[in-house]
């Protein structure tokens, strides 16, 4: 049997607060120590969940005759029980995670901000029975934080009459900040952002020197982004780089299809439709392919890379993204204009096509999550010029690709000088679907409406408003039985400011009644931000706020509200900054308090 006694309950039979129960003297000493919960009301405090375990796991490990959990396995098992954001705190929740763990005790704590201290709780469970068997807690300040983990560590250890040697401090203060950075290091290498893992890493050691954990920690992910590197040089040397240049070579002789000025002579280009179909098919494999890598750029992958989502782009890699955002645009133009080329080809009809990419580039595309690789069936020029210019101008590209990601900001915002270029774009394909020789009048009826709608859109998100309301009065006019025209009216009304007309809306503003406005605000918010962005969110909340946030008849509901909004915005996609705004309207009122960690969460998961 082994002769040690657990950690925490030690600590107390040595103070003489409680005596040894009857089972410590045959306890297995397997610990588990689980997340600390943080009980600070501040979210940006939530990574210590895991850099404060992982200090404790480190410190007692070196401990004699205590099997410790690593905390590798822990992430594993939250990971595939899905309890990576639950509260580890209750003993229900630390029992069950301790029993897929096969430990003999979990250790569970929480860290509270008692300005200008800092407080750390920690309990001891006894897994098999779910009890608490013993608390304790250190107090003290912030820039002595790393000590107060530490404290609580070498009181275990004393009491267990035990050698500890205390990790080396090197006569510097580690302070709060810097175990928040390591903290921020460890959770984005949990996600697999090695890259994002290795700053943080790396700013801590930069931080606080005498930092060994963080050293040793930074030295280890080196290694690790070494290795990945490696394996993922060795996947693109045999697979990606294959297709690759199997796509730089078919688009190295576009006189295959001719340049647009072709057009003009279209005739001596007969009997070459085989060969164009196979450029202008490896074309559109390009342009998947760089939107692909747009998609790896922002950490996306699998169904992220297949959703109408917006996304939002990290400040840390605009201006890498806005490159790939730029190429992505190029090139989706470049298809347009060529596809123009071969649609004015004699017998041609524009959107009967069929992709003519070799089987295994085809593969290959599948292989790294292109869903139909080189495919442009139905893709005439005029789509794909749309296509090109609403990403550009609203950060969402069309479905032709099997790609259907957005981004927030777009192109537009982060490249100004992207705007004339996919202006340019929108006039080409209605002057493209003007002269195209199409199978029916209802076609182009169809297609050049949604060209106006998204050139509408384009110029509502540039705040030229005025030329909107053009574009879509311009529908009206010319099909006034048109499915959307009630959606297009609306869209001129909210153009030129006219105020909102939902009933609901209007009455439980008239009311104040937070309950009453969830709803109808939501209703009119969604689209609203669709035609103008996320500001849209922005300017419906201030309403909100300016002509009910002092209403004592909204206040019973503001918190619940405020918490409604920043979800729908989420939802939405592309409302991360606005709901980071609104997360500190939420109150400490009790209904605030119940439902802050929730949107703390849906930030979280929605914000990468």
């Amino acid at each position: 049997m082994h002769r040690v006694l657990p950690l925490l309950v030690a600590a107390l039979v040595a103070a003489g607060i409680a005596a040894p129960p009857a089972w410590a003297a045959d306890a297995p000493g397997v610990v588990a120590v689980l997340y600390f919960d943080n009980n600070s009301n501040d979210p940006s405090w939530d990574v210590l969940r895991k850099g404060l375990a992982d200090m404790m796991v480190t410190d007692l490990s070196g401990v004699p005759g205590v099997q410790v959990v690593e905390r590798e396995k822990l992430q594993a098992l939250l990971s595939e029980m899905k309890l990576q954001r639950t509260r580890y705190f209750d003993p229900a929740t630390a029992q069950r995670i301790g029993q897929g763990l096969g430990a003999r005790w979990a250790v569970t704590g929480a860290v509270t901000a008692v300005d200008p201290s800092v407080r750390i709780d920690v309990r001891l469970i006894e897994v098999a029975t779910a009890k608490v068997a013993m608390a304790d807690k250190v107090v003290g300040t912030k820039d002595r934080f790393f000590e107060l983990e530490s404290e609580l560590a070498s009181r275990f250890a004393r009491a267990m009459d035990v050698r500890f040697a205390p990790r080396d401090g090197g006569g510097q203060a580690v302070d709060l900040d810097a175990v928040l950075i390591y903290s921020k290091g460890l959770d984005a290498a949990d996600r697999g952002d090695l890259d994002g893992a290795s700053k943080h890493l790396a700013t801590a050691v930069t931080k606080a020197p005498s930092f060994r954990l963080a050293q040793d920690r930074y030295a280890a992910l080196l290694r690790r982004l070494h290795d990945a590197r490696a394996r993922r040089d060795a996947v693109i040397g045999s697979g990606e780089a294959a297709l690759v240049a199997s796509i730089n070579e078919a688009l190295a002789h576009p006189e295959a299809l001719a340049h647009p000025e072709a057009l003009a002579h279209p005739e001596a280009l007969a009997g070459r439709d085989d060969e164009a179909r196979r450029f202008l098919a490896y074309r559109t494999l390009h342009c998947q392919y760089l939107f692909l890598t747009l998609g790896r750029i922002l950490g996306l992958a699998g169904p992220d890379l297949d959703t109408f989502k917006v996304f939002d782009v990290p400040p840390d890699r605009r201006a890498e993204a806005g490159r790939r955002m730029r190429e992505f645009f190029e090139e989706a133009a470049r298809l347009s204009r060529e596809l123009r080329a071969y649609e004015a080809r004699p017998r041609v009809r524009p959107g009967s096509h069929e992709a003519k990419v070799a089987a295994e580039d085809a593969e290959r595309g599948k292989a790294i999550g292109i869903r139909e690789p080189g495919r442009w069936t139905f893709a005439t020029s005029w789509r794909v010029a749309r296509a090109a210019a609403q990403f550009a101008l609203l950060g969402k590209p069309d479905m032709w690709l099997g790609l259907k990601f957005g981004t927030n900001p777009s192109l537009a915002q982060v490249d100004p000088g992207a705007v004339a270029a996919a202006i340019a774009l929108l006039d080409e394909a209605l002057a493209g679907i003007e002269g195209a020789r199409v199978p029916s009048e209802d076609m182009r009826q169809r297609d050049t409406i949604e060209v106006l709608d998204t050139y509408a859109l384009g110029l509502m998100r540039l705040g030229r408003r005025t030329e909107a309301v053009k574009r879509w009065q311009t529908v009206l006019d010319r099909w006034p039985t048109c499915d959307k025209y009630a959606e297009f009216e609306r869209n001129i009304q909210d153009a030129l400011g006219v105020p909102a007309t939902d009933p609901a809306l209007s009455a439980a503003l008239d009311r104040c009644d937070g309950a009453a406005l969830i709803g109808p605000w939501a209703t009119v918010a969604i689209p609203r931000a669709q035609k103008a962005g996320p500001s849209a969110f922005d300017e419906m909340a201030e309403e909100v706020s300016q002509r009910c946030g002092s209403d004592p008849r909204f206040q019973p509901m503001a918190d619940t509200f405020w918490f409604s909004a920043a979800s729908v915005a989420l939802a939405a996609g592309g409302g991360c900054d606005f709901a980071k705004r609104m997360l500190p309207r939420i109150g400490n009122s009790p209904a605030g308090q119940a439902i802050r960690p929730g949107l703390e969460q849906k930030i979280r998961e929605s914000c990468r």
